[in-house]
């Protein structure tokens, strides 16, 4: 780790600050079965920082962050009962308690993340209190790829047993947000101080995630689009893209009634608009007589969610070191949409007494209804 900090030249109103942390380790956890650790790890991220404060009404504060990750990934240990027989985890559930299994994946896989964060924050002080506007861009991009269900050697998976062959997995995540917020802030002194405001958010989101037909080549990553012929070619895939704009507005208000009893009362409204996608190829949706004979390439889902969250807080300070609180609120989070096919996926391959002889669902088919990533 490295940093340095200082004004800039001889500059009274404006200083930074820099930093950089790198991180690297062979991991912890044996594989056993291709040796080694399965969790090496390499970090690079970064930092940088402007504060300007030109005069005493303004202050501007740029910040900078990076981040680049390179890891693996999906090496999970599944309880088997007899290990010697791969579909003996649908007859008799595994134990979640078993800790004894060693970790023995065939495919090492890969985990790959970039983060970018830039935010520029601006305080004017307007006399009768605080202005302050917050600009922010995120952008995201993760791969992440291995072994799939049951995480066993290919002579020994349960798909192997069952369908002839292994499979491996890929999952790739595109996140694009930037954000803008406004909010006034009264001054601290006084009986009643308070905050209001307003936000606003804008997100391009792409995920895909699939299984490959394990041939013994290693796991290819699949992004955009499934892999059709070659190497380890693409047995599932799902993508969908989506554009979400939520804002809110929001005010705080705190009420000292007396030097050791304040009440602080808060409410917030939220919208969310979200439009979703499909980016599946046809030949990998769910055709008839499958669940969701609807889903086609190119189908557009959109829905809006929106909740008023008021909060309320009492506190009581009978003496300088004892302070009694409680308070009530209410929250709220905007819902989503799963990958159109998913359930039908769900069910062919985990659901589907054509394939393994057996109902191999749990629980409720609402089990499913939240969405799956092989």
């Amino acid at each position: 780790q490295a940093g340095i900090s200082g004004p800039m030249g001889d500059s009274e109103t404006l200083a930074f600050r820099a930093s950089v942390n790198y991180y690297e380790t062979d991991g912890y956890i044996p594989s056993t079965f291709l040796g080694g650790k399965v969790d090496p790890v390499e970090d690079l991220s970064g930092r940088l920082r402007f504060l300007w404060k030109p005069n005493d009404t303004f202050t501007g504060d740029f910040r900078l962050a990076m981040s680049d990750l390179r890891t693996r990934a999906l090496y999970f240990v599944i309880p088997r009962a007899d290990e010697l027989n791969p579909p003996s985890s649908f007859s008799t559930p595994p134990d979640a308690n078993d800790v004894s299994s060693p970790i023995q994946i065939d495919n090492e896989g890969i985990n790959d993340r970039d983060l970018l964060n830039v935010a520029w924050k601006m305080d004017f002080n307007v006399g009768s209190g605080t202005v302050t506007s917050v600009s922010a861009y995120n952008t995201t991009e993760e791969l992440l790829t291995g072994d799939a269900y049951d995480f066993r050697p290919a002579a020994n998976s349960v798909f192997m047993a069952l369908l002839g062959f292994d499979m491996n997995q890929s999952q790739w995540l595109d996140l694009e947000t930037y954000s803008q917020e406004i909010r006034y802030t009264s001054p601290t002194e006084g009986r009643v101080r308070w905050i209001a405001g307003a936000y606003f958010v804008h997100t391009d989101r792409f995920i895909s995630t699939g299984n490959m037909v394990d041939d013994g080549t290693g796991v290819f990553p699949v992004y955009r689009e499934p892999r059709l012929t070659g190497n380890n070619p693409s047995a599932t895939f799902l993508a969908d893209s989506q554009d979400n704009d939520a804002w809110a507005v929001f005010a705080n208000a705190t009420f000292e009634v007396t030097d050791q009893f304040e009440i602080d009362t808060a409410v917030r409204y939220d919208e969310d608009k979200r439009r979703n996608t499909t980016g599946t190829p046809t030949a990998f949706l769910p055709q008839p007589p499958l669940p969701e004979p609807q889903a086609f390439t190119g189908q557009v889902r959109t829905e809006t969610w929106s909740e008023v969250q008021p909060k309320v807080t009492l506190r009581w300070q009978p003496t300088d070191t004892v302070t009694v609180f409680g308070g009530w609120s209410r929250g709220f989070r905007s819902g989503g949409f799963n990958s159109s096919g998913s359930e039908a996926t769900v069910n062919t391959f985990y659901n589907n007494p054509a394939v393994y002889g057996q109902n191999l669902c749990l629980g409720p088919r609402s089990d499913f209804d939240t969405g799956l990533g092989f």
